[in-house]
């Protein structure tokens, strides 16, 4: 069984090293897009209030972290005591 972190390719790409093909498609939508993201704020203006919300909404994944939902459990422990008097004073 081979180590972590080697293969049965010898001549294979070593451990780390970034992959060339990756590398060039990110640099290629790199460029495609870098006179777009200055343009953004005048499209947005241009959308309809409706659009121009969904598209927010879908961006604002890439800024904000993403929060993962937790499940609280409210556990009653204690007990209330009610007492009503009435007009005679008596506690009912």
């Amino acid at each position: 069984m081979p180590q972590k972190g080697t293969t049965n390719n010898p001549a294979g790409r070593p451990v780390g090293s970034p992959n060339k093909v990756t590398k060039q498609v990110r640099e290629s939508l790199q460029e495609a897009l870098s006179g777009e993201i200055e343009k953004i704020g005048k499209l947005l203006e241009s959308l309809e209030p409706k659009d121009r919300l969904e598209i927010i909404v879908k961006l604002l994944q890439y800024i904000l972290p993403k929060l993962e939902s937790e499940t609280v459990n409210f556990e009653r422990n204690w007990t209330t005591e009610m007492k009503i008097e009435g007009l005679n004073g008596k506690v009912i």
